[in-house]
């Protein structure tokens, strides 16, 4: 009998399948240095140089080169079909780094690596799928097929109103942060080919409802809706983007996920998200 092994890394929520002996799961961790899920955290990110510049730093880094080669070492000879599924590379190199270090080990395994393009929600319901697939016996190109298919299908909407946060990752220009702070700006993105694309600013909730309603709209059917939650409160606006949801999509769950240790470093504590999967 084959052994299978998923490998992803902690920007994943949502994952609910359970693994037994057919298939064991790994989960790579990045890298957080101002600690922002824990009670020592840095309040400014950006900060002004004496010749006036801003300087940042980034709050989340990729797992190191040996914490990527040690697991591969565990992997290499262990397992017969091993499928990574990893977070979008446009936010965190991870991906790449990942690829770039497979190539030099070669053993039993036969490694298929998918870059899911996707955070949270949506990168948990592509393991979520994987894991199924394998326990219904279906063959490894087919799943692997299946998945390259299904990750276009996945949308999701982010609300940043922590800038500094974006700053720090490289999300957007000092300018751009400066105006955007003076003005109270929050903008809206959308994860587009596993980087963020900038989609709209607004000053308020009422705009972030209206825009993430206008997008549900745009739906015939979804087979998951799914609310990220900031790390700092509930988000209001989903409220009505629930009761909306409701009446058009009567036979679907709504899966309500609270920001991880990634996101809340990533986009910052109060950001929050959409994320639909057609």
């Amino acid at each position: 009998m084959k052994r299978y092994a998923i490998i992803t890394d902690d920007a994943v929520e949502g994952v609910d399948q359970k693994f037994n002996g057919i298939v064991s799961f790994f989960v790579l961790k990045h890298k957080y240095p101002y600690f922002i899920n824990s009670d020592t955290q840095r309040s400014h990110l950006a900060s002004i140089t004496s010749k006036g510049l801003l300087y940042k730093t980034p709050t989340v880094l990729p797992p190191s080169r040996e914490d990527i080669s040690e697991l591969f070492e565990k992997v290499k000879d262990e397992f017969d079909e091993v499928f990574c599924i990893l977070s979008a590379d446009g936010l965190s190199p991870t991906f790449t780094a990942f690829d770039e270090i497979s190539k030099y080990y070669k053993g039993r395994m036969k490694l298929r690596n998918l870059h899911s393009e996707s955070i949270s929600y949506g990168q948990g319901f592509i393991v979520n799928k994987c894991a199924r697939l394998i326990n219904q016996d279906v063959s490894p190109d087919k799943i692997e097929e299946i998945l390259r298919e299904t990750i276009p299908s996945i949308y999701t909407l982010l609300c940043a109103p922590d800038l500094s946060h974006l700053f720090a990752n490289g999300f957007i220009d000092a300018g751009q942060y400066l105006i955007g702070s003076q003005h109270l700006i929050q903008p809206l993105f959308s994860i587009e080919n596993g980087s963020l694309n900038p989609l709209d600013k607004t000053k308020n909730g009422r705009g972030v409802a209206d825009f993430f309603i206008d997008f549900l709209q745009e739906y015939d059917q979804l087979e998951k809706i799914a609310f990220l939650h900031s790390k700092n409160r509930l988000q209001d606006i989903f409220q009505e983007i629930q009761q909306l949801s409701v009446e058009l999509f009567p036979q679907n769950p709504i899966f309500e996920v609270n920001s991880n240790a990634y996101f809340s470093n990533l986009i910052g504590p109060n950001g929050f998200g959409l994320i639909l999967i057609e």
